[in-house]
């Protein structure tokens, strides 16, 4: 299974998401012809802390799992992220809102991301050295192996900036 650790995010905040989510589709298939499945309002989450595939659930040790969510709300809550730019993940069909510190140095911050993140590698989490704060918008359907005949980033300059910024207040894992 692979697990992450995931912002609360407000409802408002998930259906505002949701909208900017169907018209990325809308600009994906005017201009690609591609099919674009844009996350649902339920399903809007930003990934603050990707650990990776872990074997087993049963390894992961559940009691290590709230203290290390305690230790991130002790760390973390209050710091404000914003909207940098869209980003493609994955191999080439997934389209993220990638997010910045505003109120610290977003390296600081990064870097303590990436301190908290590989607390978790004893506990089988993949070992890291860089991380994006991001929310998963949806994936491009049917992207061939070897690339995309489009380029999606470039595409994606049209489509609606995320205005709204993000609080940090608690954190939940998430499989």
């Amino acid at each position: 299974m692979t697990f992450y650790i995931s912002l609360n995010l407000s409802e408002e905040f998930a259906e505002y998401v949701a909208e900017i989510c169907l018209k990325i589709q809308k600009i994906i298939k005017n201009e690609t012809g591609y099919e674009f499945n844009p996350m649902r309002k339920t399903g809007v989450h930003m990934t603050i802390c990707f650990l990776g595939k872990i074997k087993k659930y049963g390894d992961l040790n559940m009691k290590f799992i709230e203290e290390k969510k305690e230790e991130f709300s002790n760390k973390f809550d209050g710091i404000t992220l914003e909207f940098d730019d869209y980003k493609i993940f994955s191999r080439g069909n997934l389209i993220v809102a990638a997010f910045k510190c505003k109120n610290i140095s977003n390296n600081k911050f990064v870097n303590d991301i990436i301190e908290y993140k590989n607390s978790f590698v004893n506990n089988g989490a993949n070992e890291e050295n860089y991380f994006t704060p991001h929310l998963t918008l949806g994936k491009i359907q049917n992207v061939p192996k070897k690339g995309p005949n489009f380029n999606f980033s470039d595409l994606l300059k049209s489509a609606p900036v995320i205005q709204q910024s993000i609080t940090i207040d608690g954190c939940h894992l998430c499989t």
